[in-house]
């Protein structure tokens, strides 16, 4: 496999198209799809764990086993196929195309959207201007598998990515299949994994996805690490206790200009060698609060940063799981807004599949204690693994081919490094999994 790999990415880093579109960030997922490596559309798969509205989009988790491996693989040869004999059409930018609209793009959008198999052929009316029903479902199909709002809109994110080349997908797909085989190796068959790129967390058992929700991740600027831990301890009501650096360049800025902007936000200054006294605002010297070992902290409820349930997993970057108050960027396409942590759509769910209970009445017993307002532990009976791993391509259980946006820049990396080292094998290392 390690040769497929280096002979891939040397064929696809010549190949025609290869430098047409940069991958800016537009991709998706779905669980009702077209197989990866043919033009069939697959039946419905089961709903997904997640409840969520019809626009949002979709949380679909990895998928590592063999016969994952083996679709992928075939995907990086039908791409490439793609790539050297019909490269699919660029659709050129202009007004959101909504249902009904009349178009003279549409023609050249739905023989890009057939060369997928998101539009099906048999349905292609090659000459027609109109964005019917059949054209909404085909983008929503499209929007599924690359983790974008699935409205059936298109618009500029969708057009985006639509018209990334088959030559910089088909580089894409073999760069994840070898993190996939390092995944499918290193992998606990039990436990918490989080795709940075999908911004999704997936809870699996016995090597099975039993449950999967979505997540925000790190912004470019604040990155979550690839990390592994063991989570140990829920904290019901935390307090937030935050960083010298997000105090200097966010939070002091606000208090200094708006006085009130503690007390709004339940925050409050302490100092001493524990930092444990509070100091009143008018005693605070602002100008040098870092340098008097000042610290803020965020008292517990519902206007704290971390919401009321915080999974504590001991690891050299500081870095957890948590609730938040903010639900409504849950519902974005890109979910990279945190300084590193990461946020859980549904914290109280998670929270009562690791303590081993049942889900709804765990959950059930979790709310009295968040009632109280009062900060306490959960100690779990055993301690889940939790590793964050970073995956822009896969093919789901369902066949449907996931693409994700290179948020941190890793496929980049890897593909400048293929090209500085004439793609041999030292250049494998840099295609980090997690």
């Amino acid at each position: 496999m390690k040769n497929l790999f280096v002979s891939l990415v040397f064929i696809l880093l010549t190949a025609p198209g290869f430098a047409q579109n940069n991958d800016a960030g537009t991709d998706a997922s779905s669980r009702s799809e077209y197989a990866a490596t043919s033009g069939t559309r697959l039946a419905s798969a089961a709903a997904p764990a997640l409840s969520q509205p019809k626009s949002s989009p979709a949380a679909v988790p990895l998928s590592w086993n063999e016969l994952a491996l083996e679709r992928i693989t075939d995907a990086v040869a039908k791409y490439e196929r793609i790539a050297a004999s019909q490269p699919w059409p660029l659709v050129p930018s202009g007004p959101s195309l909504h249902e009904n609209a009349m178009d003279a793009r549409v023609p050249l959008l739905r023989a890009r959207l057939t060369v997928t198999g998101d539009f099906p052929e048999s349905e292609a009316v090659a000459t027609s201007n109109v964005y019917d029903a059949e054209m909404v479902a085909a983008v929503q199909r499209f929007q599924t598998r690359h983790g974008l709002v699935v409205d059936g809109i298109a618009g500029r994110e969708t057009l985006a990515a639509l018209n990334i080349s088959p030559a910089r997908r088909s580089v894409q797909l073999a760069l994840n299949i070898k993190r996939l085989e390092q995944l499918a190796e290193e992998l606990p068959t039990t436990g918490v994994i989080v795709n940075l790129p999908a911004a999704t967390l997936q809870l699996e058992e016995n090597s099975h996805t039993v449950w999967v929700t979505r997540t925000i991740v790190g912004s470019s600027g604040w990155p979550t690490p690839l990390l592994e831990g063991l989570i140990s301890e829920i904290e019901v009501n935390p307090y937030w206790n935050v960083p010298t650096s997000i105090a200097r360049r966010e939070i002091l800025p606000k208090i200094i200009k708006d006085p009130g902007y503690l007390d709004a936000n339940d925050m409050r200054v302490l100092s001493g060698a524990a930092g444990t006294n509070e100091v009143p605002f008018e005693a605070v010297d602002w100008s040098r609060f870092l340098a008097l070992g000042y610290r803020l902290r965020q008292e517990p409820g519902r206007k704290n940063a971390l919401g009321v349930v915080k999974f504590i997993f001991p690891n050299p970057y500081s870095i957890f799981l948590h609730d938040t108050p903010g639900k409504e960027l849950f519902a974005k396409s890109h979910r990279t807004f945190s300084h590193g942590c990461m946020r859980v759509e549904q914290p109280l769910e998670l929270a009562s599949r690791l303590l081993d209970g049942e889900p709804t009445e765990t959950e059930a017993s979790l709310r009295p204690a968040i009632e109280t307002g009062k900060t306490q532990r959960l100690r779990l009976s055993r301690p889940v693994p939790i590793r964050t791993v970073y995956v822009t391509a896969w093919v789901a259980d369902d066949g449907s081919l996931q693409f994700r946006p290179d948020v941190y820049g890793h496929d980049a990396a890897a593909i400048a490094k293929a090209k500085l080292s004439g793609c041999n094998s030292d250049a494998i290392p840099a295609v980090e999994a997690g």
